[in-house]
């Protein structure tokens, strides 16, 4: 049986996801800073759901933001400071920056009254699809396909230098 081939996306790719969400509106600002930290930190969809205002941090003089991922596991990820910034950005125009236990990424009620939670992975599912439609991305995108992306340049370097046998 042939191994499926992984898919990534390019760096024009990713730069053309990044362009799509309008920065100016507050779902443009949410989209941008999930988009972003998908991008940067390699954090699995459902990481990115379950964080909490609380959960960025400053350790020795870096940003990180605090991860209990798939097994359990304790992961402290270095965010960059655009990522930080969109991020930072967006909880300051939705408001909910200030409690700890608070998400940061939450639902808009665009369909009327509606009670704020946490975002689902699937809403995740459903933003990494239509950004990467309206990017006139053809191949078929999905939130791991964005992990993959961050880990791609990790494998290059390795398979150069050597030190990854496939």
């Amino acid at each position: 049986m042939k191994k499926k081939e992984t898919e990534f996306l390019t760096e024009e790719e990713a730069q053309a996801m990044l362009r799509v969400p309008d920065r100016r509106t507050l779902q443009g600002k949410r989209d941008y800073a999930i988009l972003l930290t998908l991008l940067t930190t390699g954090l699995r969809k459902a990481e990115v759901c379950n964080l909490k205002v609380g959960d960025l941090k400053t350790y020795r003089n870096q940003a990180v933001v605090d991860v209990i991922g798939k097994g359990k596991r304790f992961r402290r990820i270095p965010l960059k400071v655009e990522t930080l910034l969109a991020i930072k950005d967006y909880l300051k125009v939705n408001g909910n920056g200030v409690d700890p236990g608070h998400s940061i990424f939450n639902t808009l009620g665009k369909h009327g009254p509606y009670q704020e939670r946490s975002l689902t992975s699937k809403a995740v599912d459903c933003l990494v699809k239509s950004v990467a439609k309206k990017a006139l991305i053809q191949k078929r995108i999905h939130p791991h396909v964005i992990r993959h992306t961050l880990q791609r340049p990790f494998w290059i370097r390795k398979m150069i230098s050597g030190r990854c046998r496939l």
